[in-house]
């Protein structure tokens, strides 16, 4: 198991190099998902669809989440604290998107165009930031399964 996260690892941080920004953008993909999904002329069973990979995405993105509420229970913690912890977990996720929406509803004249140069910032950048997400996550795979199975030697385990 522990070569084949090394094999991802390397294979993600090389992978990695394929999203420098230089390239050109093609149309399509998630952005014109996006553009169909908010236009309002899209039939049920397409947003539906989009919906169900949408949630298998956040399959995917609560395995964090999911690991620390394993850590929790595993903790010695006692029930409050646990509860207490989850809550402000929680909170941290979920604030940012609330003041968002409160702001959006409260004066949307002044927050559209922050959002609209926010959204054109994030496409213009979305493939070297794609990068960097990927290149990061590989070599930090890459390390993990190295150290552990002893490839480096004692000093790769930081």
């Amino acid at each position: 198991m522990l070569w084949a996260q090394l094999a991802l690892g390397i294979g993600l941080f090389v992978l990695s190099f394929r999203y420098d920004g230089k390239r050109p953008r093609r149309s399509g993909g998630v952005l014109r998902w996006r553009d169909r999904a908010t236009a309002g002329d899209s039939s049920p069973r397409w947003l539906v669809g989009l919906a169900l990979l949408a949630a298998l995405a956040e399959v995917a993105t609560m395995l964090p989440y999911l690991g620390a509420v394993g850590l929790l229970t595993t903790s010695g913690l006692g029930a409050g604290a646990v509860v207490g912890l989850l809550a402000a977990y929680c909170l941290v996720m979920v604030l940012p998107a609330v003041l968002l929406l409160a702001a959006r509803v409260a004066g949307p004249r002044l927050v559209e165009p922050l959002l609209a140069r926010l959204n054109a910032w994030i496409v213009r950048t979305s493939g070297s930031m794609l990068g960097w997400v990927l290149g990061i996550a590989g070599f930090l795979l890459a390390r993990d399964a190295a150290a552990r199975l002893e490839l480096l030697g004692t000093w790769i385990r930081l």
